[in-house]
């Protein structure tokens, strides 16, 4: 019995994981000298909520900009805002809802003889 929950539980899991796909594009100078880079102040577009539910959300806004001002600090970067900085930083989100069905071929069907009106 527990083979039959381990694999239940394994393929929620590798079903789960299918649905959490995630795509990151960055866009960036290659000649920039990061290396110079102290400061970063957040872009002003970034702060207004995006097109996509997932934007309009105050909470996720507040749960991305957190974990980006958690790397920039590991990197050494400090947020400087409303005052001359060295680079600011803006994200776009954009979400799309897929569903996924598939068909087993299970069900009861009715081949009845004869026609609608009982002819």
């Amino acid at each position: 019995m527990k083979i039959h929950g381990s694999l239940a539980l394994l393929a929620f899991a590798a079903g789960f994981a299918g649905c959490a796909t995630v795509d990151v594009q960055t866009d960036f100078s290659r000649n920039a000298d990061f290396a110079r880079y102290r400061t970063y102040d957040w872009f002003p577009q970034a702060q207004e909520s995006g097109g996509t539910p997932l934007g309009q959300n105050p909470r996720m806004r507040n749960h991305i900009q957190a974990a980006l001002e958690r790397e920039l600090s590991a990197k050494g970067l400090r947020l400087q805002p409303g005052g001359t900085t060295d680079f600011y930083v803006a994200y776009h989100l954009v979400g799309q809802e897929k569903v996924d069905g598939t068909s087993w071929g299970y069900g009861l069907g009715y081949w009845g003889h004869g026609s609608a009106s009982g002819g």
